[in-house]
């Protein structure tokens, strides 16, 4: 008997128009959800996210392309990356989806996930921001281990990523009680 691979599955969820695809555009992503016929049955089935000077613009819509919802999120271009990855990434946990089988695309091809984010780039990132980047990926991994703790903020406050680190805090945090996955919010 055959053993069933991630990539069979996978193979079965494209078949079936049910994978979770966010594609690179020319200023952010664009993640499209498949229609789920089992709750929870979002209203939403794309989410667009581009950057901005000031942060980050998220539009979410349904099938037909009615906008549901728009913000301007402040974030600075240091975070736009892990912003928009951890936003898919809630979105995922949102509609219970398996973040394994999420679908890449890079222009029409199928690419990893790491191949994905290292294309996918902010316009308004500088040069001393690449190292800002990694020192919040790093502390927000800490963050989702342990929670958000106030030394965490105290932390980035002196990384000087304490404005990064409150925009995915609030990411979690702004959603609805019932989704609040990480324990309770630090002032």
């Amino acid at each position: 008997m055959k053993q069933i691979t991630t990539k069979d599955i996978a193979k079965l969820l494209d078949r079936n128009n049910y994978r979770v695809i966010v594609h690179k555009t020319d200023g952010g992503c664009l993640t499209q959800f498949p229609n789920r016929i089992e709750p929870p049955i979002p209203r939403f089935t794309r989410l667009y996210q581009e950057f901005t000077s000031t942060g980050i613009l998220t539009c979410i819509s349904d099938e037909s392309g009615v906008e549901l919802e728009k913000n301007n999120i402040l974030c600075p271009a240091y975070a736009h990356k892990l912003f928009t990855i951890y936003n898919i990434m809630l979105y995922c946990l949102m509609i219970n989806y398996e973040m394994s089988f999420i679908k890449f695309v890079l222009d029409a091809d199928e690419v990893s996930e790491e191949a994905f984010f290292q294309a996918h780039t902010s316009s308004f990132m500088k040069p001393d921001d690449i190292m800002r980047e990694n020192t919040l990926r790093n502390l927000v991994t800490t963050c989702f281990e342990q929670g958000f703790l106030p030394h965490h903020k105290d932390q980035a406050k002196q990384e000087g990523i304490h404005e990064g680190l409150e925009a995915i805090h609030n990411l979690y945090y702004a959603k609805p009680n019932h989704l609040n996955i990480l324990g309770e919010p630090y002032e």
